[in-house]
Parts: structure tokens; C-alpha cells; sequence
């Protein structure tokens, strides 16, 4: 273990005994977080005194002392070491602690490391130690601009800024990346970005926290951390394999306001609690193949342009919504600024549309949904009665902040997809084998049991 991370083994050897001071556990193991950031929120210790009578001269210590990344706060101050304190009779001291931000040695590999020390409490002859324990997490720190540059493979990457790709350029991010972004980041593209995801080996963008917000609610499941990313007009060439988008307030943006097409490529990917919507398109062509989006407003949002869907599950329920009525697929021709938009020919293929609402479908205007057609789809709408099925999928858990979109056995998409010529098909977006009779949407149905 580190030399000044871990210095428990340091420590003289104490003797312990019936001392009436005690504290309410013997190991604090604090949330996982960024060296760089140190650690959010703290956690909290409780030094109980068992007898009816005050204890005075306490020593409040970290064994680490002032080379320890953590930090103790005790009656409102912060610090390594306390000392002359007094608890009284059958009452407690709350004792809070933290990890302070810090730099990794340069030795040290990108990616998770325990760290370790221990808070030691002494009263005259007697000792008693809490062991602190922490995953800290070494990153690759990255903002501003980029040059053509690969984000190797199984890697942390930290954005604390917003990092933009110019154009002509080009980013790729391999097989394994955790890029995690700060609140007010984001990624901005003018050139291209090729995210190489693999099977059991996505890529993940998302939120830095990796603590809870409450006892039951990570923040892997909590809206509108960091900006999104954002492929500008003129942007070109734009691929995203085997990867996650959560946690932001526009997953991904491909164009904008009135500016030329972009187009986006996405398979095997999922869009999860992204605060405002999932995919915004402004002219953009965008195609979506064994792909699940679900717990924002919208979850796809286009305004002209066209979409292709394939094997693709659009589940549209959200437990942040506070209220706003949101669309599993929105479309318009006409922006907030009466923007004009032209379409293309769209196109659902063994696909599930579907939520809350009697319509999961929204057309601004007449005509649009002439641009749409409909194949061995299920579809919550009352715009295409004649090639939909318009049924419940039945989903495996629509328990809030629980929500699971796999298949159950009694389903009515397994067996109901319609075959093609496409090597895509092969696989469901976990990359579980299809069969000869593929299943709609993009979960193939797995025995629960």
C-alpha cells in the first residue's frame, strides 16, 4: 500500500480494554471517488461514552497524521489530529470524515486503488482504532481541445471542462472506457467521434458521482449532471458501439437550431436517466439498431431529418419528470423560434415504442407521419392501426428507480420480429444469440429463472 496512504502498518502496537469510550463501528469504508476531486460528501462516525461520567484529555487522531489524504472534522473544525477533547456522560461525539483531493504518484496505473489509514482515539491508557478504507479512483484528466486522439482501451477519463474535437478531427474511444464528466462538461464535436464499444466490454459515459444519493438510489440513476454530447452541424461520420449515455441533460445532440445534417450511428447502446431527453436531432439522420432508451422526458426528440430503428426498445417512463408529460418519440416540424425542418423517410423495424400514455407518439402537424413506416412492431399509438401492435410488451419491472425492459415468457415480441439480412441481428444490444425467430425490440427474452 502507498507510502502516506497507508499508514496503519506504522502504527505502535495498543493494548486495548474495557475503556467506556467506544465508537459505533470498527471499519468506515467511504464511497468510491476522484483523487483529483476528493471526496463529495462525508461519512460519519459516533465515539460513544458508556459511563454516567464525563471523559476529558481525548486524542482524536489519524494514525496517517498529515500525509493522509483523509481529513476529520470534529465540533465544526477539520484536521489530522485533535487533542484535549471531552465527551460527556452517556452522551456521543460525532466524528465526520473525508478524502481531500490529492495527486496519484505518476507510478501509479490508471484505474481503481483501495486506500487506506485508521482514526485511533486514546484516554489516558486506553486505545481504539477505526480502520478507514476508500476506492479512489486515478483518471486521465482531459478538457479543452483536442487533436486526432484515441482514448485507449479500459481506462478512467475525468472531464472536467468541456473537451471539443475540431473539425477535420476525430476522437475514438476504445473498448472498456469510463469517461465520466463534471457538472457544466461535455463533449463537443465538430469533426467526428467513433466510440468502439465491445460486447461485456462497453464504453460509458456518465456522471463523475459514484455515491449514493440516498441509502437506495445511486447516481448511476440520477438526471442532468453534465451537458451531453454534442455533434455539431457539419459533423460527420459519427459511430457508437456497445456504449452507455446516462446521467446527462441531452444524452447525445446531433445538429442544431436550422443548421445543416449530421448524422449518427449508434448499435448495441443505451440511453439511461438523462435529464431532458435521450437523442435530440435537428435535420439529422440518425440510426438506432438494437438499442434501449428509457427515464428521460423525451427520449427521442427531432425536429426534421430522419430515424431508423431497429430491434430498438424506446420505454418511455421516468420517475424525475416532476410533473412534465413527456414523449417516447417526438417529432416536429417546427421549432420554439418557428424554425422550419424537412423530413425524410423514417423507418421502425422490430422495434417497441412504448410507456405510461394511451399515445407514446407526437407529430406536430399532419403529414408527418407519412414519413414513417411501421414492420412487426409494437407501438402504443393510435396514429398506425393497421401494421401495429398495439399491446403491452410486457416488461419484466416497472418498480420505480427498478425498471427493467428485458422480456417475460408471457411477452408478446418473443418470436415476433421478422428476419433480415444483417449480421446486427444476430445478437440482442447484451449480445445474448437471437435464434431463428428473433424477438421484437432490444432484449432477446432470457428464462428469469
Amino acid at each position: 500500500m502507498l507510502l502516506g496512504f497507508a499508514a496503519v502498518s506504522c502504527e505502535p502496537e495498543y493494548q486495548t480494554s474495557n475503556s467506556n469510550l467506544s465508537f459505533n463501528r470498527d471499519t468506515l469504508v467511504l464511497d468510491t471517488t476522484f483523487a483529483y476531486l476528493g471526496s463529495t460528501t462525508n461519512r460519519r462516525l459516533r465515539l460513544n461514552n458508556s459511563s454516567k461520567h464525563p471523559t476529558e484529555g481525548v486524542v482524536l487522531r489519524l494514525a496517517g497524521g498529515a500525509g493522509s489524504v483523509y481529513t476529520i472534522n470534529v465540533n465544526g473544525e477539520s484536521g489530522t489530529c485533535f487533542d484535549d477533547l471531552s465527551v460527556r456522560g452517556k452522551d456521543s461525539l460525532f466524528v465526520f470524515v473525508q478524502i481531500k483531493p490529492f495527486e496519484f504518484p505518476v507510478s501509479l496505473n490508471n484505474g481503481v486503488h483501495l486506500i487506506t489509514d485508521s482514526i485511533i482515539i486514546e484516554s489516558g491508557p486506553y486505545v481504539r482504532k477505526v480502520v478507514l478504507s476508500t476506492p479512489i479512483i486515478h483518471a486521465d484528466i482531459k478538457s479543452g481541445h483536442e487533436s486526432d486522439e484515441i482514448w485507449v482501451s479500459n481506462r478512467y477519463i475525468l472531464v472536467t471542462e468541456d473537451v471539443i474535437i475540431p473539425v477535420g478531427l476525430q476522437l475514438t474511444v476504445e473498448a472498456g472506457c469510463n469517461v465520466n464528466f463534471r457538472a457544466n462538461a461535455g463533449l463537443i464535436v465538430e469533426g467526428s467521434l467513433v466510440v468502439n464499444g465491445e460486447c461485456g466490454s462497453p464504453v460509458v459515459f456518465r456522471g463523475h458521482r459514484h455515491d449514493y444519493l440516498t441509502s437506495s438510489v445511486p447516481y448511476t440513476k440520477v438526471p442532468d449532471q453534465w451537458k451531453g454530447v454534442w455533434l455539431k452541424s457539419g459533423s460527420q461520420n459519427n459511430l457508437f458501439n456497445h456504449s452507455v449515455i446516462r446521467n446527462a441533460s441531452i444524452g447525445i445532440q446531433v445538429g442544431e437550431q436550422g443548421g445543416e445534417g449530421s448524422d449518427l450511428e449508434l448499435n448495441n447502446c443505451r440511453f439511461l436517466y438523462n435529464g431532458d431527453v435521450n437523442i435530440l436531432g435537428y435535420n439529422a439522420q440518425i440510426s438506432m439498431f438494437n438499442c434501449v432508451l428509457s427515464n428521460s422526458i423525451d427520449q427521442v426528440r427531432l425536429f426534421g431529418g430522419g430515424v431508423k430503428l431497429v430491434h430498438t426498445t424506446i420505454a418511455n417512463y421516468n420517475e424525475w419528470s416532476q410533473g412534465k408529460r413527456g414523449f417516447a418519440l417526438n417529432v416536429a416540424d417546427e421549432d420554439e423560434d418557428g424554425v422550419e425542418y424537412a423530413f425524410a423517410a423514417s423507418n421502425i423495424t422490430n422495434s417497441i415504442i412504448y410507456g405510461l400514455y394511451a399515445e407514446e407518439l407526437f407529430f406536430s402537424s399532419e403529414g408527418i407521419s407519412d414519413y414513417f413506416t411501421l414492420e412487426n412492431s409494437i407501438v402504443r399509438t393510435v396514429y398506425f392501426p393497421n401494421s401495429t401492435i398495439n399491446t403491452n410488451p410486457q416488461f419484466r419491472n416497472l418498480e420505480r428507480y427498478k425498471y427493467d425492459f428485458h422480456l417475460t415468457k408471457s411477452s408478446p415480441a418473443i418470436d415476433a420480429g421478422g428476419d433480415m439480412d444483417d449480421p446486427r441481428q444476430e445478437y440482442d444490444v447484451l449480445c445474448n444469440p437471437r435464434g431463428s425467430k428473433p424477438d421484437i425490440g432490444a432484449y432477446e427474452y432470457v428464462d428469469e429463472e
